[in-house]
Protein backbone atom coordinates (compact mmCIF):
# COMPACT_ATOMS: atom_id res chain seq x y z
CA UNK A 1 0.00 0.00 0.00
CA UNK A 2 1.71 3.57 -0.67
CA UNK A 3 3.01 5.20 2.04
CA UNK A 4 3.57 8.86 2.47
CA UNK A 5 4.63 11.57 5.26
CA UNK A 6 3.01 14.06 3.42
CA UNK A 7 0.39 16.58 4.49
CA UNK A 8 -2.00 17.96 1.94
CA UNK A 9 -2.70 21.47 1.91
CA UNK A 10 -5.13 23.09 0.11
CA UNK A 11 -4.61 26.74 -0.85
CA UNK A 12 -7.28 28.97 -3.76
CA UNK A 13 -4.97 29.59 -6.54
CA UNK A 14 -3.28 33.07 -5.74
CA UNK A 15 -3.26 36.36 -7.94
CA UNK A 16 -0.77 37.41 -9.78
CA UNK A 17 2.32 38.95 -8.05
CA UNK A 18 4.37 41.92 -9.55
CA UNK A 19 8.22 41.49 -9.10
CA UNK A 20 10.85 44.10 -8.76
CA UNK A 21 11.46 44.31 -12.48
CA UNK A 22 8.05 45.71 -14.39
CA UNK A 23 7.90 42.60 -17.07
CA UNK A 24 8.10 39.86 -14.76
CA UNK A 25 5.56 38.79 -12.55
CA UNK A 26 4.71 35.40 -10.55
CA UNK A 27 1.51 33.37 -10.33
CA UNK A 28 1.36 29.84 -8.04
CA UNK A 29 0.17 26.81 -9.10
CA UNK A 30 -1.25 24.27 -5.61
CA UNK A 31 0.81 20.85 -6.17
CA UNK A 32 -0.81 17.82 -5.08
CA UNK A 33 -4.32 19.63 -5.34
CA UNK A 34 -7.93 17.86 -5.75
CA UNK A 35 -7.87 18.48 -9.44
CA UNK A 36 -4.52 16.61 -9.91
CA UNK A 37 -5.25 13.23 -11.35
CA UNK A 38 -3.27 9.83 -10.83
CA UNK A 39 -1.53 8.36 -13.54
CA UNK A 40 0.20 5.22 -11.76
CA UNK A 41 0.67 4.18 -9.02
CA UNK A 42 2.14 0.96 -6.92
CA UNK A 43 2.77 0.03 -3.60
CA UNK A 44 5.88 2.30 -2.39
CA UNK A 45 5.15 4.94 -5.16
CA UNK A 46 2.97 7.05 -7.28
CA UNK A 47 2.68 9.49 -9.82
CA UNK A 48 -0.34 12.51 -10.39
CA UNK A 49 -0.59 14.72 -13.13
CA UNK A 50 -1.67 18.24 -12.33
CA UNK A 51 -2.95 21.21 -14.60
CA UNK A 52 -0.67 24.35 -14.10
CA UNK A 53 -0.45 27.85 -16.40
CA UNK A 54 -0.19 28.34 -20.10
CA UNK A 55 -0.79 24.80 -21.42
CA UNK A 56 2.07 23.73 -19.14
CA UNK A 57 1.49 20.67 -16.49
CA UNK A 58 3.65 19.27 -13.73
CA UNK A 59 3.90 15.70 -12.89
CA UNK A 60 4.30 15.28 -9.43
CA UNK A 61 5.75 11.81 -8.45
CA UNK A 62 7.16 9.72 -5.17
CA UNK A 63 8.58 6.99 -4.56
CA UNK A 64 11.04 5.90 -1.93
CA UNK A 65 10.03 8.90 0.18
CA UNK A 66 11.64 10.64 -2.52
CA UNK A 67 9.35 13.47 -3.84
CA UNK A 68 10.29 15.42 -7.62
CA UNK A 69 8.48 17.40 -10.41
CA UNK A 70 8.19 16.66 -14.14
CA UNK A 71 7.38 19.75 -15.94
CA UNK A 72 5.11 18.47 -19.08
CA UNK A 73 5.24 21.71 -21.68
CA UNK A 74 2.67 22.69 -23.95
CA UNK A 75 3.84 20.02 -26.40
CA UNK A 76 3.64 17.20 -24.17
CA UNK A 77 7.08 17.13 -23.77
CA UNK A 78 8.11 15.69 -20.46
CA UNK A 79 11.40 17.35 -18.07
CA UNK A 80 12.09 15.73 -15.48
CA UNK A 81 13.49 17.70 -12.63
CA UNK A 82 15.12 14.79 -10.46
CA UNK A 83 15.08 16.53 -7.30
CA UNK A 84 16.74 13.41 -5.64
CA UNK A 85 19.46 14.15 -8.11
CA UNK A 86 19.54 17.34 -8.17
CA UNK A 87 18.62 18.74 -4.87
CA UNK A 88 18.99 16.14 -2.35
CA UNK A 89 19.44 12.54 -2.30
CA UNK A 90 17.71 12.33 1.20
CA UNK A 91 13.97 11.69 2.10
CA UNK A 92 11.83 14.79 0.22
CA UNK A 93 8.92 16.18 -0.11
CA UNK A 94 7.78 18.87 -1.62
CA UNK A 95 5.80 22.59 -0.67
CA UNK A 96 2.18 23.38 -1.51
CA UNK A 97 2.81 25.19 -4.25
CA UNK A 98 4.59 25.76 -6.90
CA UNK A 99 5.78 29.58 -7.65
CA UNK A 100 6.02 30.32 -12.41
CA UNK A 101 8.17 33.38 -12.97
CA UNK A 102 6.68 35.18 -16.20
CA UNK A 103 7.83 37.23 -18.68
CA UNK A 104 5.84 39.32 -21.17
CA UNK A 105 7.05 38.50 -24.65
CA UNK A 106 5.48 39.95 -27.71
CA UNK A 107 2.48 41.19 -26.06
CA UNK A 108 2.00 37.32 -24.06
CA UNK A 109 2.96 36.10 -20.62
CA UNK A 110 5.47 33.15 -21.26
CA UNK A 111 7.21 31.38 -18.37
CA UNK A 112 10.69 31.77 -17.54
CA UNK A 113 11.21 29.47 -14.59
CA UNK A 114 9.18 27.62 -11.76
CA UNK A 115 10.40 27.42 -8.19
CA UNK A 116 9.14 25.15 -5.48
CA UNK A 117 10.32 24.20 -2.21
CA UNK A 118 12.06 20.62 -1.50
CA UNK A 119 11.86 19.90 2.52
CA UNK A 120 14.37 17.22 2.88
CA UNK A 121 15.50 15.38 6.28
CA UNK A 122 19.13 14.84 5.58
CA UNK A 123 20.03 14.19 9.22
CA UNK A 124 20.52 10.74 10.18
CA UNK A 125 20.95 11.49 13.67
CA UNK A 126 18.12 13.73 13.58
CA UNK A 127 15.12 12.35 11.34
CA UNK A 128 12.76 15.31 12.29
CA UNK A 129 14.90 17.83 11.30
CA UNK A 130 14.05 19.59 7.72
CA UNK A 131 16.26 21.97 5.73
CA UNK A 132 14.08 23.69 3.32
CA UNK A 133 15.51 24.39 0.11
CA UNK A 134 14.08 26.05 -2.98
CA UNK A 135 14.53 24.72 -6.39
CA UNK A 136 14.72 26.98 -9.52
CA UNK A 137 14.24 25.78 -12.88
CA UNK A 138 14.63 27.49 -16.16
CA UNK A 139 12.24 27.06 -18.96
CA UNK A 140 13.60 27.91 -22.20
CA UNK A 141 12.20 26.72 -25.70
CA UNK A 142 15.88 25.15 -26.26
CA UNK A 143 15.43 22.93 -22.39
CA UNK A 144 13.87 23.08 -18.85
CA UNK A 145 15.69 21.66 -15.96
CA UNK A 146 17.24 23.02 -12.13
CA UNK A 147 19.97 25.48 -12.42
CA UNK A 148 19.80 26.26 -8.72
CA UNK A 149 19.23 25.11 -5.20
CA UNK A 150 18.81 27.65 -2.42
CA UNK A 151 19.62 26.69 1.06
CA UNK A 152 17.79 28.10 3.95
CA UNK A 153 18.93 31.23 4.27
CA UNK A 154 17.51 35.10 4.93
CA UNK A 155 15.48 36.68 1.96
CA UNK A 156 15.61 32.83 0.83
CA UNK A 157 12.74 33.84 -1.82
CA UNK A 158 13.94 36.69 -3.03
CA UNK A 159 17.12 34.89 -4.04
CA UNK A 160 15.44 32.64 -5.76
CA UNK A 161 13.49 34.70 -7.64
CA UNK A 162 16.83 36.78 -8.22
CA UNK A 163 17.78 33.37 -9.94
CA UNK A 164 14.71 32.56 -11.42
CA UNK A 165 14.53 35.85 -13.42
CA UNK A 166 18.21 35.20 -14.92
CA UNK A 167 17.98 31.47 -15.35
CA UNK A 168 17.76 31.06 -18.98
CA UNK A 169 21.62 32.20 -18.76
CA UNK A 170 22.49 29.56 -16.43
CA UNK A 171 23.83 26.14 -17.09
CA UNK A 172 21.83 22.88 -15.39
CA UNK A 173 23.04 21.24 -12.33
CA UNK A 174 24.10 18.11 -13.36
CA UNK A 175 22.41 15.21 -11.47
Amino acid sequence: MYKTFLTLVILTAAPMVSAASSDITSQYTELWAKDCKTISEAEESIEKICPAILGYQLILAEGDLRQSVTIVDPKGKRHPLKYYQTISGAFTFLGPKAEWRLKKVHGSLQPQALIVRVNARESVDQPDKVTSYLAVAKITPQEICVVGKISPQKQQNELARKLADTSSQKKCLNP
